[in-house]
């Protein structure tokens, strides 16, 4: 059996990418799996991908001219549909939109027979379409054909995947598939029985003060007058970011250097609290359940996240710890977070939500 995965972005910015290929290597080991993806700016790779090949064009994203980046991004395009004809797959599987040219053509024009599998890490609306670049129409006129023919269709959870749905309202229903963002069952550890002062906070991932409550959070830390320490670990925190935290003139915040994707919960397991600040501006944080808040909670540790977010709150704990607990990121005057961190009557119950189970219900279609 030949697997072909198309992610137009670096797979090392995505964790979920990253995990399914290794579990999909390790389950299907005898199958000839090829990835086709690029290289990222910050020259992150993590080669211990099983038998799966991973081929990276070159960095389409750092070149400031963007006649450049358009040649690039043609080039990664033309290779990776050369290589496709000459892997000739059983399955392709792309994510999101950027992926879909390469399987386009190699569906209509070389491998009819070729199964087309499509997930998308985001839910876009139409009125964020003009967002993206300025070919973004074009290949969406391109997936509008493979969505018909497609073998699978996916997205995180089942709020998003009803939007899509809205969208796409002649899509039948045994194509359409929820597949959640979860971290690996490695990242199992112990939760602490008791927490003490100071309260140690981390944030792993992107930040910036637009989309998130990022300005709240630092100003409460603040407030908090040493009770609570927060650690930032990221590969893209944004100048306002870092100026913000500059004008506080804080010692219990720090933004340190990002970590190893596999390195992460050794790390996380020495804090306390994990945060998930997105803010609801669209609907793509609205119906969100991140992989950070899965993540947090598989290494033992809380979880505050956004009352914006409506899908993480399915996940909130009443009556076990880690917990995963709802914050008002524009109220935390009178957050009660001595009661968020209390343990008292309650019993530990380790996390069930890893990415092996959820995997199976593609790879066993396979």
């Amino acid at each position: 059996m030949k697997i072909a995965i198309i992610h137009f972005q670096p797979i090392e910015y995505y964790p979920p990418v990253h995990n399914f290929i290794r579990t999909l290597a390790n389950t299907k080991s005898d199958a000839n799996i090829k990835v086709y993806t690029s290289h990222n700016a910050h020259k992150l790779v993590y080669d211990d991908y099983g038998s799966a090949k991973v081929y990276r064009s070159k960095d389409f994203a750092s070149p400031k001219l963007s006649i450049l980046r358009y040649v690039l991004i043609a080039w990664y395009y033309l290779v990776t549909i050369f290589r496709l004809i000459k892997h000739r797959p059983d399955y392709i599987m792309y994510y999101e939109t950027y992926s879909c040219l390469p399987a386009y053509y190699i569906k209509k024009l070389f491998n009819k027979k070729a199964k087309i599998i499509i997930h998308y890490h985001e839910y876009l609306t139409p009125a964020y379409y003009h967002l993206q670049m300025k070919f973004f129409p074009f290949l969406i006129r391109l997936e509008k054909e493979l969505l018909k023919r497609a073998f699978w269709i996916s997205h995180t959870n089942a709020e998003r995947l009803e939007l899509f749905k809205a969208q796409y309202p002649d899509l039948d229903a045994s194509q359409l598939n929820t597949f959640p963002n979860f971290p690996p069952k490695a990242w199992d550890r112990p939760a602490k029985s008791t927490l003490s002062e100071p309260v140690k906070l981390v944030y792993i991932g992107a930040l910036s003060t637009k989309h998130m409550y990022t300005k709240e959070v630092i100003d409460w830390v603040n407030e908090q007058n040493g009770k609570f320490t927060l650690d930032i670990y990221s590969l893209n925190v944004k100048a306002d970011v870092y100026n913000y935290i500059r004008q506080t003139n804080s010692e219990l915040i720090v933004v340190k250097e990002s970590i190893p994707y596999d390195q992460i919960p050794d790390i996380l397991e020495q804090y306390d609290v994990g945060l998930v600040i997105y803010n609801g501006d669209s609907k793509n944080y609205i119906y969100n359940a991140p992989n950070k808040l899965f993540e947090y909670h598989a290494t033992g540790i809380d979880v505050w996240f956004s009352s914006d977010l409506i899908t993480s709150k399915y996940y909130k704990t009443a009556n076990s710890f880690p917990k995963i607990v709802e914050v008002d990121f524009n109220n935390l005057s009178n957050f009660k977070w001595q009661a968020a961190l209390s343990r008292e009557n309650l019993d530990e119950k380790k996390s069930t939500f890893f990415c092996e189970t959820v995997y199976a219900s593609l790879i066993d279609k396979l």
